[in-house]
């Protein structure tokens, strides 16, 4: 299924999800509350949030770093069962394995015209392990929570779309750029800190 113009996007869902290790580190470690949601997690080097590196099959986004997630099938339950799907179907983790914590705001794709509606979820990374579909993901990519909020790893950058500018901001993790509508559900989830 294609992206439609803005007027009339495409519905997709992706979760954000944080994996969280217990271990006796996580214990002693300063707790984040994950916004809106009553939940912390340990802010260290053992929480990460998960993306993935998309193939060059796939039909939209080709080669860029992303959550999981796709569009909404009419047979699925809402977009939170849209988000689970297919977080299901590119890296192997099972709905019940998720503790889903609630939405994040929507983000509109800039050239592609997709409504993505994000969800956060806790996974205990000690009960899973990913199956990822070589054909929608090349690679998955866990980033260490305290990488993300720190400044350092965060660019503001001008991009030209279309005779008009926009201010983005980028995350940045080893040779890996996070940048366009996952970028800006990150800072949507990591700016309510």
């Amino acid at each position: 299924m294609t992206g439609s113009n803005q007027q009339n996007p495409t519905k997709a869902a992706v979760l954000v999800p944080i994996f969280v290790t217990q271990n006796p580190q996580s214990a002693l470690a300063p707790l984040w509350e994950i916004p809106g949601t009553g939940k912390s997690v340990p802010l260290n080097e053992h929480t990460n949030v998960l993306f993935t590196l998309r193939t060059h099959s796939v039909e939209h986004h080709k080669g860029q770093i992303s959550f999981p997630g796709g569009v909404y099938e009419p047979s699925d339950r809402d977009l939170l069962a849209t988000a689970l799907r297919e977080t299901h179907e590119e890296v192997g983790l099972a709905p019940d394995q998720v503790q889903v914590l609630g939405p994040l705001p929507k983000a509109i794709t800039v050239t592609s015209a997709f409504e993505i509606h994000p969800f956060v979820g806790i996974i205990e990374a000690n009960s899973v392990q990913l199956q990822i579909n070589p054909y929608e993901i090349e690679t998955s990519i866990f980033v260490p929570l305290p990488v993300l909020l720190d400044s350092a790893s965060q660019k503001i950058e001008t991009v030209e779309h279309e005779g008009r500018q926009y201010k983005l901001r980028s995350y940045f993790y080893r040779e890996h750029r996070i940048w366009g509508a996952t970028a800006r559900i990150l800072s949507s989830l990591l700016s309510h800190t």
